[in-house]
């Protein structure tokens, strides 16, 4: 069989075809290609569902066994804010398509979130000008603002300019609330 061969590949190409396949290693690497996938972070759990089902359909012969088994795969590669609904769905084996609409749910919980963070790098101060605080926060001295005194009593003197000094009941001494 090898003698009429004259290239070292021709005997390589001869002898794979003589031994039978291995299908541990065929699914070894199917296995390996389906793990390697990632999940797309900018697509919704039914569109990432949808493509890990696809790539898992075309390296694995279909079961109902299988489509489970997938499914928990998909499960496990879900990230960490998923674990807990991804939990509850395989011990209730709960439906499929009831989980994916469970994780949706979810994910659209958190999307909001996420997008009404402000950023306080970006605030400016109306008071000093300066980024990363408010006016109300602002800890430089306060502009426009004059110094505040403590509202103190104060005796006057008597004015000798205006009246006469019989008129006072106080004697001429009068209390005045300075500022």
């Amino acid at each position: 069989m090898v003698k009429d061969t004259k290239t070292l590949k021709g005997v390589y190409d001869k002898s794979n075809k003589a031994r039978p396949t291995d299908t541990i290693d065929e699914a070894f690497e199917d296995m390996d290609k389906i793990l390697q996938n990632p999940l797309r972070k900018d697509a919704t759990i039914l569109q990432n569902w949808m493509y890990f089902q696809t790539v898992c359909n075309e390296h694995l012969h279909s079961s109902d066994e299988d489509e489970k088994m997938v499914f928990r795969l998909f499960l496990c590669r879900l990230p960490q804010e998923y674990r807990e609904v991804a939990k509850m769905c395989c011990r209730e084996d709960t439906k499929t398509d009831d989980a994916v609409k469970q994780l949706e749910m979810i994910r659209r919980a958190k999307k909001p979130d996420s997008q009404n963070k402000s950023n306080k790098s970006k605030l400016k101060c109306y008071n000093c000008g300066k980024e990363g605080h408010l006016k109300a926060e602002c800890w430089s001295k306060k502009k426009n603002q004059p110094k505040q005194k403590a509202n103190q009593a104060t005796e006057q003197k008597p004015c000798k300019s205006q009246g006469n000094e019989g008129d006072s009941q106080d004697g001429g001494r009068e209390l005045h609330w300075g500022i």
